[in-house]
């Protein structure tokens, strides 16, 4: 039953909205794309790597394990930091376990928000 709830819960994250639309994975890469040239973007970006290396957090889970090949996210923090929606490229086993690895992490507040932030993983 935990899994189950769970999976709708990736289900919900991964079909986010956007102004009450839908927001696809390129609709999500534009926009990320308009945001990382705003100001303080890439600061707040390493302050995010740091905290992923840190704790090591994409190594939890053992996703890398998982089939899929290399996956893509557009994560999606708000004006807390917290990651509120993951979107994959693929939707796979290794994004799905990465997506559960992220959504509803905490992360330092970001300069703006919505944050949009890439993320491939190998």
């Amino acid at each position: 039953m935990k899994k189950r709830a769970f999976t709708c819960l990736l289900l919900v994250a991964t079909f986010c909205c956007y102004g009450g639309e839908y927001l696809s994975y390129e609709k999500a890469y534009q926009l990320w794309e308009s945001s990382k040239t705003k100001p303080l973007y890439y600061d707040h970006l390493r302050e995010i790597v740091a905290v992923i290396n840190r704790h090591k957090l994409d190594e939890k889970g053992d996703c890398y394990s998982k089939s899929g090949g290399s996956t893509e996210l557009i994560l999606i923090h708000d004006e807390t930091g917290m990651v509120i929606s993951a979107i994959p490229k693929l939707q796979t086993l290794k994004s799905e376990c990465f997506m559960e690895l992220f959504l509803r992490k905490q992360f330092p507040a970001p300069p703006f928000s919505p944050y949009y932030e890439h993320i491939l993983f190998k």
